[in-house]
């Protein structure tokens, strides 16, 4: 997915009176809310892993780029008229996932269920390899991974590739959490949701804010939670993009 900025947004009206810091968090909660498809829809949970804070989000109400709906919800402003809607990117992938898994089974096995070799080749053509945008970084190679390889292991060479953002980096580590394409890996392995190192976040916040203390290891806690709870965890990641 791509967010998309109208070429004069730079001189709009509502714009000029902005603080840098709003601005920022305009630009980096539109790319947030495009890659997870929340229809332009931000939560208070993730705030701080934009680097911003609910003073800042209100400051693009006043000058009327966001809507608040509720005390932890805010919402971009005439999303729709420039952004596809989550049910639309949706169904477009589902039909790249249908088309990937004909194609794919033909080149690399059996194709059902969404495992194995075909089932990851389909996956990656729903997610957006094939884009009508141009890839900003190159894609992983599944082509090389044997039809043998494990499932844990194959999760493993995926997310060895995944790049995390400096801020993304600096704001888990301060929450004690060392290594976020580990958090990815077990979310991967232990249910059916797709994240990157910004949704790891999310969802390792998410589970740290509702310690009853503060864990001695919060990476150790952070995975051991999600592999004890996988059901909730993936609701919760669901519920986060809905």
């Amino acid at each position: 997915m791509w967010f998309k900025i109208d070429d004069q947004f730079w001189s709009h009206p509502k714009v000029v009176d902005c603080s840098p810091e709003a601005l920022a968090l305009w630009v980096r909660a539109g790319s947030y809310a495009a890659q997870h498809l929340t229809d332009g829809r931000i939560t208070a949970g993730v705030l701080p892993m934009l680097g911003a804070s609910p003073a800042v989000a209100d400051e693009l109400v006043e000058v009327g780029l966001w809507r608040r709906l509720d005390s932890r919800v805010w919402e971009f402003h005439d999303w729709f008229d420039y952004q596809p809607a989550a049910e639309a990117v949706a169904e477009r992938r589902a039909k790249r996932a249908a088309a990937g898994r004909k194609g794919a089974q033909a080149r690399w096995g059996d194709a059902s269920a969404g495992t194995g070799d075909a089932g990851a080749m389909a996956s990656a053509i729903a997610n957006g390899w094939q884009d009508d945008a141009p890839s900003p970084s190159p894609s992983p190679d599944y082509s090389k991974t044997s039809q043998s390889q494990s499932r844990s292991n194959r999760a493993r060479a995926a997310t060895d590739a995944i790049e995390v953002p400096q801020m993304t980096q600096r704001i888990a580590a301060q929450k004690g959490i060392e290594s976020l394409p580990t958090v990815v890996e077990a979310i991967h392995r232990h249910t059916s949701a797709q994240v990157d190192a910004a949704g790891a976040l999310q969802v390792a916040l998410w589970l740290l804010d509702k310690a009853k203390r503060w864990p001695d290891n919060p990476q150790r806690y952070v995975v051991t939670c999600i592999e004890r709870t996988p059901a909730e965890i993936e609701k919760h990641i669901y519920e986060a993009v809905a």
